[in-house]
């Protein structure tokens, strides 16, 4: 897969977590939702979740 793609499926997945975030989702609900380990989800949130959310 080339690096634009694979960029692109990342944000894509950064935005979903976040959305689901503001949606009242917690970080181990989203973590079994999109099947992703729940670390790496809370760093995703902690590296990109604004200061007013």
């Amino acid at each position: 897969m080339c690096n634009l793609s694979q960029g692109i499926r990342e944000e894509e997945r950064t935005n979903i977590i976040l959305t689901m975030l503001k949606n009242g989702f917690s970080v181990e609900q989203i973590a079994r939702a999109i099947d992703m380990n729940i670390k790496d989800v809370a760093a995703i949130v902690a590296g990109k979740v604004p200061s007013n959310v």
